[in-house]
């Protein structure tokens, strides 16, 4: 503690002492004043005859004045309810100097009496006095400033006058009067000294019961606060004690009934009982404490759940003779202990099992060999075009319909299965113990993924609208100690990879082929990143003729030469670099590749006025910042633009047709051209395609393949070449192999060619070669450009 703060405490402890110290004086002084004015009356009527009247009774009137003038003191002392250090000087000054005068008064009254008064009388006030003064004496013990300021002047002054008297009787009393008064004094500070040794232990006393009451006050509520309540049961006596607290963790007012083990019992929940007093039991056999978490059921008929815990004391034989311990209610952080694990283990949006959950269920269910190895099944559900919802409707509708989805699902499914959300629009469905073979299995599981598909088609009804939705199903069927939890979900998301391939809206179940051939397309792409960051590309060019067999230009084609697999089709590579994003560089790198061969073609003569087409994916082209790609590449080679063709395809400008417009037209300022590729397949709308600055249209392989044979097929190409010139657009054909189809295709209007009847893609080198040496056709070939 603070030197201040132990200043201030002993300051307000004298205070409180001397407050007592008061307090005794007046109580004693009083009643001792009153007795005193009593006797000085009888005195008076004794000396009736020895003395003048007139003297003794003024006497006594300044006597009983004095009492008054004391009582009154007392009265004003009464009334004062805080008094400071300040005042309690001043009324012990007060005090003592009533004492002094009160003192001085009987000490005049021997003068009062005649010289002639008889022996006798003067014992008698001798006797008197010293009565009063003992009296005094007793009553001011408590402070011996007011035993000396009495004592003195009311004993000294009968000595002095039996003193100067001369008789040898009288001047003994004297002297004894004088041993007397020094006794007295003596004797008045050693019980003075007791009084105030009394009244601070009484006072220590009183402390030590404060601060234990308010320790006791504090723990209270420290108790209170952290509802902990505490018991003591003496299994000698069978007596138990409860603090306040644990009657009101029961229910019951403190102290409204007696604390027994009944009582603690009637408490505790019915189903929770036998752990408790199993616990106590073997507590109290075999001495060690024990620590359970049990409901309790309140009068009142709530139930709160607690955590008890218990120490056990031993007498010296190791006997256990008491039980004490605690009791703390812990509903509030159970139930928040419940709602971080239901944050942890289920989803928040339709309240499913999370992928956590899941994840240890199926663990669970692998790991179990008690049921005979039984097949069971992993269902991956995935909704078909979800996105779409969500980007025209917004999440809100998008997230109603993934709750309904949740709903729908699980009225599918058995007790014992989960069904489960991964995120986004993705749900698994686990089905344990279908049964004892992978046929008997395959039956129920098909079934279900059935009644599932068939639930989703409905209808749901959203919010702002109604929505027609379809879903596709991976199933994949395990057994008990099977495959580990990852490839299990692996094997069920390829299954529903694969009914999305084959048109969504199915259920397709996992075989060992369709693993194969994942690991091979993982393999295929790991070896196509390997590919993008060593420059493992090649490109390829096949020449495009005019009318009269002179070369107008090329075809940029990506190869690539796989290490171990050779040339890698353009089938195979193209839709693995569109999945996987990698055909963002490839394309920049075709981009940056093909104006750097027009770069070389500027300085040779013979090639300086071919045109290169590079073909741009939809991926590419819809990049912000794709004009900046184009003519970024342009500049650092120093390209001619107007010698770069870029074919986009019809589903590309489609999907945005202003933003294509806007783009094509930024690029076209610059001079760079562009061809509609693959033209026929698609659906284009005329009146869209009118507004596309386009400078030619390519006639699809497919139809010019059977241009001859086919009537289907040769209408489609004339109608493709009137469309060409009504809208001033050059027509090309592509995958000509035969010198009937150029001419079929020359008698429709076509001005220009591109195929195996010219030249075969080549690598740039042999391609210049080539047009160096002139433009012979070569044999037609069967192959995939």
């Amino acid at each position: 503690m603070p030197e201040g703060a132990r200043s201030a405490a002993s300051l307000r402890g004298d205070v409180i002492l001397y407050l007592r110290h008061c307090d005794i004086l007046n109580a004693s002084g009083l009643s001792s004043s009153i007795a005193s004015t009593a006797v000085a009356a009888l005195l008076v009527l004794a000396m009736r005859g020895q003395a003048t009247l007139i003297p003794l009774r003024d006497w006594w009137l300044a006597m009983a004045l004095l009492m008054v003038v004391r009582v009154q003191v007392w009265r004003h002392w009464r009334a004062v309810r805080a008094p400071d250090a300040a005042l309690i000087r001043r009324f012990l000054l007060r005090y003592r100097l009533l004492v002094g005068l009160s003192g001085l008064m009987w000490g005049v009254s021997p003068w009062l009496l005649p010289r002639s008064v008889s022996f006798t009388k003067e014992i008698m006030l001798a006797f008197t006095l010293a009565g009063i003064s003992a009296g005094g004496i007793t009553a001011l013990a408590i402070d011996s400033a007011c035993v000396i300021t009495f004592l003195v002047p009311a004993v000294l002054p009968l000595t002095v006058r039996m003193a100067t008297t001369g008789d040898p009787v009288r001047m003994s009393l004297s002297l004894m009067g004088v041993l007397y008064v020094g006794f007295m004094a003596i004797n008045s500070v050693r019980v003075g000294r007791g009084l105030q040794d009394n009244l601070r232990l009484k006072r220590e006393a009183e402390l030590r019961e404060g601060v234990l009451l308010e320790s006791e006050d504090r723990l209270k509520r420290a108790q209170h606060v952290a509802k902990l309540g505490s018991f003591d049961w003496n299994l000698a006596s069978g007596r138990v004690r409860w603090s306040d607290e644990h009657y009101r963790l029961w229910g019951i007012e403190p102290r409204a009934g007696e604390a027994s083990v009944r009582l603690f019992s009637q408490g505790v929940h019915p189903d929770d009982r036998a752990m408790v007093r199993a616990a106590v039991r073997e507590a109290a056999h075999l001495g060690r404490g024990y620590e359970c978490v049990h409901r309790v059921c309140r009068p009142d008929g709530s139930v709160i759940h607690v955590q008890e815990r218990a120490e056990v004391v031993k007498d010296d034989s190791g006997l256990a003779v008491r039980i004490i311990g605690t009791v703390q209610d812990i509903t509030e952080r159970r139930a928040a202990e419940e709602r971080i694990s239901h944050l942890a283990y289920y989803d928040p949006l339709t309240g499913l099992p999370n992928r956590h959950l899941l994840h240890e269920r199926l663990q669970e269910t692998l790991r179990s060999a008690g049921s005979g190895h039984a097949y069971g099944a992993l269902f991956f559900i995935d909704l078909d075009n979800f996105k779409n919802l969500n980007d025209t409707y917004g999440h809100d509708q998008g997230d109603a319909l993934l709750r309904q989805v949740a709903e729908r699902i699980g009225r599918c499914v058995r007790s014992q299965d989960m069904v489960a959300r991964l995120g986004g629009d993705e749900f698994v469905v686990l089905l344990p113990a279908l049964g004892g073979s992978y046929a008997a299995a395959a039956e129920p599981a098909q079934r279900t993924a059935m009644a599932i598909l068939a639930e989703l088609q409905v209808p749901f009804t959203l919010p702002a609208r109604d929505y027609h939705s379809t879903s596709s199903v991976g199933v994949a069927l395990f057994r008990t100690g099977g495959a580990s939890v990852d490839e299990l979900l692996k094997r069920a998301d390829l299954a529903m990879y694969q009914a999305k391939a084959a048109g969504r809206n199915t259920v397709c179940f996992f075989t060992p082929e369709m693993e194969a051939r994942a690991t091979a397309r993982a393999a295929l792409e790991a070896d196509l990143r390997a590919a993008v960051a060593n420059g493992g590309f090649d490109l390829h060019l096949q020449g495009q003729v005019d009318g009269h067999g002179t070369w107008v230009g090329a075809e940029a084609l990506l190869r690539w030469p796989h290490p171990r697999r050779g040339m890698v089709p353009p089938t195979e590579l193209i839709p693995i670099a569109e999945e996987s994003g990698l055909i963002l560089p490839i394309g920049q790198w075709v981009l940056e590749r093909a104006c750097a061969l027009l770069v070389q073609w500027a300085g040779q003569p013979a090639l300086a006025h071919l045109t290169l087409a590079v073909n741009v994916s939809a991926r590419q082209f819809r990049q912000a910042d794709f004009v900046d790609q184009v003519l970024c590449a342009i500049r650092a080679s120093g390209a001619n633009p107007r010698r770069l063709k870029l074919e986009l395809t019809e589903s590309l400008l489609l999907a945005d047709v202003e933003e294509a417009i806007r783009k094509m037209g930024m690029l076209r300022v610059h001079g760079v051209g562009f061809a509609l590729d693959d033209f026929g397949i698609g659906y284009s709308s005329l009146s869209y395609l009118k507004r596309l600055p386009l400078d030619q249209l390519k006639i699809d392989k497919t139809f010019v393949q059977d241009v001859l044979v086919d009537t289907n097929d040769a209408a489609i190409a004339h109608m493709i070449l009137a469309l060409g010139r009504s809208l001033g657009l050059q027509v090309i054909a592509e995958g000509v192999e035969t010198e009937g189809q150029r001419a079929f295709l020359a008698d429709g209007g076509c001005q220009a060619f591109q195929g195996y009847l010219f030249s075969s893609p080549l690598p740039a080198a042999a391609f210049e070669r080539l047009l160096r040496a002139g433009p012979e056709p070569q044999a037609p070939r069967a192959a995939n450009a």
